[in-house]
């Protein structure tokens, strides 16, 4: 029997977002047992303020992108960071596609959205996108901001999300209505930066470090 295919993505998200909490599980462990972790930066408060009213400015047609890309040793602390910035967006029901130049980053999203579901259980399942891992770090991230729909093919259940009505009208990078990029690494929100915001066309790119 076919199973639909919007119970065959929350089955994989539910797999993958498994798969995270076991390995924050891990990573709780080994930061347990002595190894330790750099201080995180606070977001400014400006910074925070024009996000915060951009998202409430937000429509249900609105698509976000989210960049993913933290280790998962600090998931704990980017869980923190960026659940209330979620739960904002789930709020106004906009669509969320999630992507990662990290292996790991697909599961964590996957855990992210679980966490976020807790909060809003009656946010649509299909208006969130996990895609599979992005290879390449900047070269990756440069593929994604000139060729969106070649860089991002296939959601972690092998589905193609491109066929949606959420995400029909995403051609061009400029297309999303925001970008949040979760980062642990100056390098990886430097490439963000380098790579993807010229090619967004004012459209607004905010960083949770």
């Amino acid at each position: 029997r076919k199973i639909p295919a919007d119970k065959n993505r929350r089955l994989a998200r539910m797999v993958w977002g498994a798969i995270g909490l076991a390995m924050i599980s891990l990573a709780a462990a080994l930061l347990w047992s002595g190894s330790s972790v750099s201080a995180l930066s606070q977001p400014a408060v400006a910074d925070l303020a024009d996000m915060t009213a951009y998202i409430e400015s937000l429509s249900p047609d609105a698509v976000v992108l989210m960049g993913m890309d933290y280790d998962v040793s600090l998931a704990g602390e980017m869980d923190n960071a960026a659940l209330p910035v979620l739960v904002h967006l789930m709020r106004k029901q906009v669509s969320l596609v999630f992507v990662s130049t990290r292996p790991t980053g697909s599961a964590l999203s996957s855990h992210l959205i679980d966490l976020g579901m807790t909060w809003l259980p009656d946010y649509p399942d299909e208006k969130a996108f996990v895609f599979t891992y992005l290879p390449g770090e900047a070269a990756g991230l440069l593929q994604l901001a000139t060729k969106p729909r070649q860089a991002l093919t296939i959601e972690l259940d092998g589905s193609n999300p491109w066929i949606t009505p959420e995400l029909a009208g995403i051609q061009d990078i400029s297309d999303f209505s925001l970008v949040i990029v979760l980062t642990d690494s100056t390098g990886a929100g430097r490439d963000w930066l380098e790579q993807v915001q010229p090619r967004l066309s004012g459209v607004p790119l905010f960083a949770i470090v």
